[in-house]
């Protein structure tokens, strides 16, 4: 398939396409199902990002809450404030 009509299967634009009629909902569906199963070709990959802590290591590791938040120290009275 050249690459000017792979274009219109891209899936950041594919649901505008449709509605402008460049593409039908039949053909996306034909051309996903036509797509080779590459998934063996994937690795997997862990990435821990937390600049809060200075470390590579998940929070979790290091005694923080789910969401990176740490326990107040003991004898704090404050909790840590949660967004809602």
């Amino acid at each position: 398939m050249p690459k000017v009509a792979e274009r219109l299967f891209d899936k950041r634009v594919v649901e505008r396409n449709i509605a402008k009629g460049l593409v039908t909902p039949e053909a996306v569906s034909a051309h996903l199902g036509a797509l080779p199963d590459v998934e063996d070709n994937t690795e997997t990959v862990r990435v821990y990002v937390d600049a809060a802590l200075g470390s590579d290591e998940p929070a979790a590791e290091q005694g923080a809450g789910p969401r990176g938040e740490h326990a107040p120290d003991e004898g704090s009275t404050t909790a840590p404030a949660h967004e809602g």
